[in-house]
């Protein structure tokens, strides 16, 4: 359950980053030790229509393209870590109220070989998520499962999404172009 004691203690960004060519108006890194006193980065990106991304990754993997792939075995430490990633996002509505939240489920190759229909991080982050929601205190969320593309969105119950999707989905699909799209589905199995 979420309960900000169990989040690790995250202050203000160590690096904030303007506009980049992929879409982000602005990117925020934070940096926190977990108890076994491993080094994470969570990174928040912003784009437009007040939607925030929000990722997160093993210090040391910091230069790796495959950083958003690491599995974390723990299930204490992981727990913490999306406990960590919520009460930063209550930090952020807390300043921005009508923020919308997505956690991408990035696809790895044991999801990939076992030929699943959405990838092991979506299913994990869904169901964490949706049940650490219930007990944010300050804010009341709806949240948004779009299994197609492995990505879960909360947002502030005052918000349409249904009214938004359509333009979030445009707006995106313009970002990433065809070629990013194709990521966010199942990827082809190589070889």
């Amino acid at each position: 359950m979420f309960d900000p004691k169990f989040a690790y203690h995250i202050s203000s960004p160590i690096e904030k980053k303007g506009p980049s060519s992929d879409g982000e108006l602005n990117s925020y890194k934070y940096k926190f030790k977990t108890l076994s006193k491993k080094t994470y980065f969570i990174k928040v990106c912003e784009y437009e229509h007040n939607v925030h991304f929000i990722k997160f990754y093993p210090s040391r993997m910091e230069l790796s393209p495959n950083k958003y792939k690491k599995r974390i075995g723990n299930v204490r430490e992981f727990t913490r870590i999306i406990s960590t990633c919520l009460k930063l996002a209550v930090q952020i509505f807390d300043k921005k109220p009508d923020a919308i939240f997505g956690f991408f489920g990035q696809w790895d190759d044991k999801d990939i070989a076992s030929e699943a229909k959405v990838s092991q991080r979506y299913r994990i982050y869904t169901r964490a998520i949706i049940s650490n929601l219930e007990n944010v205190q300050r804010h009341k969320f709806n949240y948004y499962k779009l299994p197609l593309i492995n990505t879960f969105f909360f947002i502030p119950e005052h918000i349409d999404f249904k009214a938004k999707e359509g333009t979030l989905t445009a707006y995106f699909a313009n970002i990433l172009g065809e070629e990013g799209l194709k990521e966010l589905f199942i990827p082809n199995k190589q070889g």
